[in-house]
């Protein structure tokens, strides 16, 4: 957990998908894990305990292929 506080703070982060889809959030995630894009997620539980908001960031320079896989993916 540390790490990812250390990597949040030490690089600037954009974000690139956003879904409440459990799914749909572990489909993308693996596209980039496959592609090798480095990525965190944040998590909004305010919509109770069995419903989040997923968001993934990617470092500014890796946006736009991070986009063109979840484009691609989302077909």
């Amino acid at each position: 957990m540390f790490e990812i506080i250390k990597k949040i703070f030490r690089k600037k982060w954009e974000t690139v998908y956003t879904t409440h889809n459990q799914d749909a959030y572990f489909k993308i995630k693996t596209k980039l894990s496959e592609d090798r894009i480095e990525h965190i997620t944040k998590f909004d539980p305010s919509f109770g305990p069995t419903k989040r908001i997923y968001t993934i960031l990617v470092r500014p320079e890796e946006a736009h292929k991070a986009n063109d896989i979840i484009h691609k993916s989302i077909r």
